[in-house]
């Protein structure tokens, strides 16, 4: 699961100080910084962020699928 947040930077610091177990910020091509983390079931939750306009970002995302 895929989840848009308002900042993944400054979630990521919380997570971190919380000792949650997350994976690194990434910068991906596509125009979002993400991270993830695997739930008590195993479950691949991912957060991000856009870092483009979001004009530019959904019309990219778009032509990924």
């Amino acid at each position: 699961m895929s989840l848009r947040v308002k900042s993944v930077h400054n979630l990521h610091d919380k997570f971190s100080k919380k000792n949650i177990k997350i994976g690194e910020l990434e910068d991906n091509s596509w125009g979002d910084t993400s991270f993830e983390l695997i739930d008590l079931e195993g479950n691949r939750i991912i957060f991000f962020s856009p870092t483009i306009a979001k004009e530019k970002y959904y019309s990219l995302n778009n032509t990924i699928n």
